[in-house]
């Protein structure tokens, strides 16, 4: 059933988000369908885009790390999934209205 499979493609995604390579692709593949069923079944079930949600999830990461590690921004792009520092930055920037180190140092100062 439907709801079932997106229950399953949405733990998959959150247990696998750090995969460079996660995509609508990836998960045709993984579960055996195909991309556009997937993405109407993240549309339908969760009221979100596939898109959306990555990085929903990665963003939920990044900030935990940017708040909780001294660990450098280019690596918490790495470690989250994004295989490029300049687009992690980019997609923090359009969540959050500020760069990753203007986070860090706001949530840091309090």
């Amino acid at each position: 059933n439907s709801s079932e499979t997106a229950l399953l493609v949405q733990e998959y995604v959150r247990d696998n988000f750090t995969n460079p390579e996660m995509s609508l692709k990836l998960l045709a593949e993984v579960f055996q369908s195909n991309a556009s069923l997937l993405s109407k079944l993240f549309k339908n079930q969760l009221q979100v885009n596939f898109s959306d949600y990555l990085q929903q999830i990665r963003m939920e990461h990044a900030k935990e790390m940017l708040v909780n590690t001294d660990m450098p921004v280019s690596q918490i792009a790495d470690k989250i999934g994004y295989d490029s520092y300049l687009s992690f930055k980019r997609a923090f920037i359009r969540v959050e209205s500020i760069s990753p180190k203007e986070y860090r140092e706001q949530q840091i100062s309090g």
